[in-house]
């Protein structure tokens, strides 16, 4: 059995002007996963910080926080390696920026590895929160 790796694009430079929160744009789907990874690339002119949000529904606005808030400094990268305890069946991020940037965007994705490159059913235990034995 083998490993493969996928990418889902979750913001798409998006452009922020504003001291506001802004959600992800596309949950990536991590029914499957293996492991999870968020790589933040940000182009703005201030730092922003990132948290991590997950839900049992591939519809954006509906999710909790997993974590607390990584910054990412300006003109700068940031990747994110998710735990076994932080898997929901879709994810995303957050980001807000403390002072308005005037310029830049920022692109994010979610790594996602799973085996043999086929999402595997995971029960629905707890809440959507469950583990197959043996994973991650």
């Amino acid at each position: 059995m083998g490993l493969t790796t996928r990418e889902d694009k979750v913001l798409d430079a998006i452009t922020v002007l504003d001291a506001l929160l802004h959600g992800t744009t596309r949950m990536a789907d991590c029914r499957g996963a293996n492991r999870v990874t968020f790589e933040i690339n940000s182009s703005l002119n201030q730092p922003i910080g990132v948290r991590v949000i997950g839900g049992t529904t591939a519809a954006p606005g509906f999710n909790l926080p997993i974590g607390g808030w990584l910054n990412c400094d300006a003109q700068s990268s940031l990747g994110i390696n998710c735990k076994q305890e932080d898997w929901y069946p879709f994810m995303g991020i957050e980001i807000q920026a403390p002072v308005a940037p005037t310029s830049g965007s920022v692109t994010a994705k979610a790594i996602i590895q799973e085996e043999n490159g086929v999402a595997v059913p995971v029960p629905s235990v707890g809440g959507g929160k469950a583990w197959l034995p043996g994973r991650w």
